[in-house]
């Protein structure tokens, strides 16, 4: 595409700031929601939710950005998208069953099972490894946050189908992909593709300093008030909808509170064009937090588990909060430097075994029967 690309220097420490503060807002609102903290929190139990969406919309806007510029073939697109969940998420997902297992044998319950449900640890998680937790509404319960992950990665194979397919190999794909990851993911699905109109739309980018100011502030309000909008518009959309709606039950609210965040995204990225808002003096810093919020994200629940099993909590200390906190975040990064950090090394193995694979195939194609 000639057009400059929506993602610039400038507007990237951006980006990484809204990734890395939605992935601390999760791992704290999971923190009081799981008792480890009890003192002053302002914030309603929605911010986890809101944070998901702040997440979809920058998903989004990458995966336009990276696919108009760099992936022109959906092999690299499968590939990059396969090396991006893969090494991450499933050593992850071990380790919650590990965790979760662990915790139970000392009387602790993680997860929906502190309800008091009695479940086998291993219940949900051969959907889950195939992301399928969202569409058969078994949910992972030693990994709640992993939803997000149900949707976001049949987000990608829609959007790919749709990108690189044609004609009616489009049409069948699209559709078959809806019947598997069914009418909730599908509900959230504008939520995400509000980054990928951010990213793509020309129009949005002819916008006055002033205006591009108005959006960054609505973006600001619609996560102060989406709780609000949240309560008005659900009971409507429950009686509509008459199946269980899981993490798609606040849609109608998420898509508003997507829209305008990907509107604030567009002014951000006015404002820095025109040498505003510039964060180029935490560009650094910011790429390193972004680098492991991914990390930070599968891996914070069961961390949370173990520190319940163990007994250790903040109580109603902000400090130890704050300190628990860091802890996280630090086994997080410890955790990224051997997974998300070595994407290089994972698609290095994978291209050779892809080659492997391509060379065994050829002896076989060649002792093909002519006719």
């Amino acid at each position: 595409m000639d057009r400059e690309p929506f993602i610039t220097p400038r507007l990237s420490p951006w980006l990484d700031l809204l990734r890395a503060s939605a992935a601390f807002a999760v791992l704290a609102g999971h923190m009081v929601q799981q008792g480890i903290y009890r003192g002053p929190w302002p914030f309603p139990i929605i911010l986890q939710q809101n944070a998901v969406i702040v997440f979809f919309v920058l998903s989004g806007v990458v995966i336009a950005h990276a696919v108009d510029r760099r992936y022109q073939r959906p092999g690299a697109y499968v590939l990059a998208r396969v090396l991006r969940i893969g090494p991450v998420a499933f050593p992850a997902l071990a380790f919650s069953v590990l965790v979760a297992a662990f915790a139970r044998s000392r009387g602790i319950s993680v997860g929906d099972d502190a309800h008091g449900c009695c479940r086998s640890v291993w219940e949900g998680v051969l959907p889950a490894a195939f992301f399928l937790s969202e569409s058969h509404r078994t949910g992972l319960w030693i990994n709640p946050p992993w939803w997000s992950l149900c949707y976001e990665v049949w987000f990608y194979a829609l959007f790919g189908v749709a990108h690189y397919g044609r004609g009616g190999t489009r049409i069948g794909g699209l559709l078959v992909l809806a019947l598997i990851a069914g009418p909730n993911v599908l509900l959230l699905l504008p939520a995400w593709l509000c980054g990928v109109w951010a990213a793509r739309a020309p129009g949005l980018r002819a916008v006055s300093i002033a205006g591009a100011w108005l959006r960054v502030a609505m973006g600001v309000l619609a996560l102060q008030t989406q709780g609000v909008l949240a309560l008005l518009l659900f009971p409507a959309f429950v009686l509509v909808a008459r199946w269980v709606l899981g993490y798609a039950l606040y849609a109608p609210s998420n898509w508003v509170l997507a829209l305008a965040i990907a509107l604030a995204i567009s002014g951000l990225r006015a404002l820095t064009a025109a040498g505003r808002l510039e964060l180029g003096w935490a560009a650094r810093p910011l790429r390193s937090l972004a680098g492991f919020s991914f990390s930070l994200y599968v891996l914070h629940w069961p961390l949370i588990g173990l520190l319940r099993a163990f007994g250790i909590s903040a109580g109603s200390s902000p400090l130890r909060f704050l300190g628990l906190i860091a802890l996280i975040a630090l086994v997080s990064f410890g955790y990224a430097t051997l997974t998300e950090h070595r994407r290089d090394l994972w698609r290095a193995l994978a291209n050779r075994l892809l080659a492997i694979g391509r060379a065994g195939l050829r002896p076989a194609l060649r002792l093909r029967p002519a006719d």
